[in-house]
């Protein structure tokens, strides 16, 4: 077995989460690889450190290497003329090559008969899709929030109407994943796998890994609490009350107090109560019928137009985003209050 702590001290002391969703194995595999491989290769930028705890808990990401990414990134858009148009472009039509796959390849035998040419596919659709949602993001909350060039405004439409067209691929492929029953198998055992049965695949389901480097790790998940604590030493309770204030970007102002909503799962959406205030990684579409009962949004990920920033000012809640560690900070029924005039979150009392 490897030696998790000696793996684990060649990583960065500041990682946050940075995915809570239960996308499954497969794609967070992906994901891993893109981060620490392909964007280095496709924009000679990147990270060099992705960690995927079981797909119930999330993942991780340095903070300092984010933030050099998602200027570097914004950077290559807005000084490279006619990039952000080739590269929305290379992303539409991946997303597009996607979804015919999908759609013609609807059973498992058809899967596998061409399955390494789709994980190819989706990995170069990851990472434009990454680098055009930080760009978009980045760009929103550097640029569009004074007075735009022309030129700014115009590199912004073609990422923006990109990240839009492609928002629905990634809920579509976890779906599709699991439809085929692979979603828990690493690529090298989907791709060695002759015929699939789902004694194989719910098996292996459940593993963490690292990726240092472009080198991946893969640990049991009888080392996945370990891992945890490794990473997030201050997620005890005892720790979590010394952070009291946590800081994002002001989308929509005001001030709201009241009990925190943690929202992890979509299914965990219809506990909403009037005048909660909803904590959770990102807004999607399919929040907004609820959004109305909230008396604050707060969110990890986002920008000016993100789809929280979006709602927020539609229906005047005071909102902010791009906390990073909202969901990883604030507990569920913690007393809390939104000062959305200085993008300020304070937990005045977590729950006991």
């Amino acid at each position: 077995m490897k030696n998790i702590n000696k793996i684990a001290s060649l990583l960065p002391k500041d990682h946050y989460l940075c995915f809570k969703r239960d996308g499954g194995l497969l794609k967070y595999c992906l994901y891993g690889e893109v981060y620490t491989r392909l964007l280095w290769k496709l924009f000679n930028v990147g990270l060099t450190t992705f960690v995927m705890l079981d797909t119930q808990t999330g993942s991780f990401i340095p903070v300092k290497e984010a933030e050099l990414f998602s200027t570097s990134i914004c950077s290559y858009f807005v000084e490279k003329k006619g990039s952000a148009q080739r590269t929305s472009n290379r992303l539409i039509e991946h997303s597009d090559n996607i979804l015919k796959f999908i759609k013609t390849h609807n059973s498992p035998t058809l899967f596998h008969e061409r399955a390494e040419i789709f994980i190819d596919e989706l990995k170069t659709f990851i990472a434009y899709h990454i680098a055009v949602k930080l760009g978009t993001d980045f760009l929103a909350s550097k640029y569009l929030s004074v007075k735009p060039t022309p030129e700014i405004k115009k590199t912004y439409a073609f990422l923006e109407h990109a990240n839009k067209y492609t928002d629905h691929i990634s809920p579509t492929v976890t779906t599709y994943f699991i439809k085929l029953g692979v979603s828990g198998l690493l690529p090298e055992e989907l791709l060695s796998l002759k015929k699939y049965t789902h004694k194989q695949k719910s098996a292996k389901s459940e593993r963490s890994l690292i990726f240092i480097s472009g080198e991946k790790y893969v640990f049991p998940t009888s080392q996945t609490k370990q891992l945890y604590s490794i990473l997030q030493p201050t997620t005890s309770q005892k720790n979590k009350q010394l952070t009291t204030v946590i800081k994002g970007n002001s989308v929509c102002k005001g001030f709201a107090k009241g009990k925190a909503r943690l929202i992890i799962s979509f299914d965990e959406i219809s506990e909403i109560l009037d005048g909660d205030i909803i904590v959770t990684q990102s807004i999607r579409p399919q929040h907004y019928s609820y959004m109305s009962k909230v008396a604050a949004i707060v969110t990890d990920e986002g920008g000016v137009l993100s789809h929280a920033a979006i709602i927020a000012r539609e229906k005047n809640i005071p909102c902010i985003v791009g906390t990073r560690n909202g969901t990883n900070t604030i507990t569920n029924g913690a007393l809390v209050e939104v000062d959305a005039n200085k993008g300020e979150v304070r937990v005045i009392q977590y729950k006991k």
